[in-house]
């Protein structure tokens, strides 16, 4: 068979005949390799045959951290290929995200999400990435109450008492989260606005050095999820006020919620779940799905981060994830539209967000909370 011969391009102003440059050579030769190469990753069958990047947005040792690493080493064990956990804090998760929403979708890079990446939609003025629409949905991992937490000498021992000393101090409460935007942020927030009381927002970059700063008593208190408290707690160095959730959490049964105290109307969770970039083949998110499944139900992980079992929590399946979430973000863009002007978080911003953080949870309740039916308001 006779080889191909490269094009031939006519010089009309002198009449000479010049063959296409090397370059072009090359890129004739190497097109199919390059097709080859960024072909989905369901032509590759062997899938994983190499360590797995496993993201998240906040630094080690936090909840987020904590719950990541309980799947990647499951997922290790079953999947048989090394599970990386990679720390990328910033900006409350979006940096990670944007990473995520860039990466190839080829099965290899997995985000492990919070329930602030809904929440980044209103709270950022702008985003790198789509919330929804550039990953793929996996599965979810846990859903959870807050914490609310004092330390362990401060005056107040009750929410009743927390409502009281905002209402009579001369200064704000100071409290403390893992990032303007988050889930305890907006927590806080709505707490706030049930009491009509003003406390003072103090953003970290993640749970635990917020957990030092308050056993350090440089902060009055802080809402978080049980995982990253719930040792302090036990070990005295910190006071349990309250939960978020709709009941007692099991492992702190004698805190009561926060509708306990007078705040009938207050209900929280916070969530974690599993994503990846957007177009990866459906026989690998299926098959991620059902390894996190079979993970969440061994007994050794019905602990405080991971709380499925004694939750009740059914661990939905991918096509059930997608709808999950994007409800609740449903209401976003129109919150956008009516608190048009009202500050919002800029990513470069240095600024605590606190009177963001007041125009989101003002019409938080409208976003996220169940049908009318149910007098909850509820993240």
């Amino acid at each position: 068979m006779r080889a191909l011969e490269p094009p031939i391009v006519t010089d009309k102003t002198n009449g000479r005949r010049a063959k296409v440059s090397q370059l072009t050579r090359r890129m004739v030769i190497a097109g199919p390799l390059a097709m080859l190469a960024s072909s989905p990753a369901r032509s590759n069958p062997d899938w994983p045959d190499r360590p797995i990047t496993m993201l998240h947005g906040f630094p080690p040792g936090g909840p987020t951290d904590l719950v990541a690493r309980i799947v990647a080493d499951g997922l290790t064990r079953r999947l048989g290929q090394r599970i990386v956990i990679e720390s990328k804090p910033g900006a409350s998760g979006t940096t990670a995200a944007a990473l995520v929403a860039r990466a190839a979708p080829d099965g290899y890079t997995l985000f492990a999400i919070p329930s602030g990446h809904a929440f980044a939609a209103a709270t950022y003025k702008t985003l790198p990435y789509r919330t929804i629409d550039d990953f793929s949905m996996i599965s979810m991992f846990t859903e959870y109450p807050y914490v609310l937490a004092t330390y362990a000498d401060h005056s107040m021992r009750t929410v009743a008492d927390l409502i009281a000393l905002a209402r009579t101090r001369n200064t704000p409460l100071l409290y403390g989260t893992p990032g303007n935007g988050s889930g305890p942020h907006l927590a806080v927030e709505l707490l706030a606005k049930e009491a009509q009381v003003r406390l003072q927002h103090v953003p970290y970059r993640g749970s635990a050095p917020a957990a030092l700063d308050l056993i350090g008593k440089r902060l009055d208190f802080m809402m978080d999820p049980a995982a990253a408290l719930v040792e302090f707690v036990r070990d005295g160095r910190l006071r349990a006020l309250a939960v978020s959730g709709g009941q007692r959490f099991f492992a702190l049964p004698n805190v009561p919620t926060i509708a306990e105290a007078d705040i009938r109307s207050y209900l929280v969770t916070g969530w974690q779940g599993l994503v990846a970039p957007a177009g990866v083949a459906g026989t690998i998110v299926d098959r991620l799905n059902a390894e996190v499944v079979a993970i969440l139900k061994e007994p050794r992980h019905h602990t405080v981060a991971v709380v499925p079992a004694q939750a009740g929590i059914h661990i939905p399946e991918p096509v059930v994830m997608g709808p999950r979430l994007r409800s609740r973000t449903l209401g976003l863009p129109e919150f956008g539209r009516s608190y048009a002007g009202r500050s919002r978080i800029n990513p470069t911003s240095a600024d605590d967000g606190s009177e963001m953080s007041r125009s989101t949870v003002g019409v938080i309740g409208d976003i996220f909370v169940p049908p009318p039916a149910t007098p909850r308001n509820r993240l």
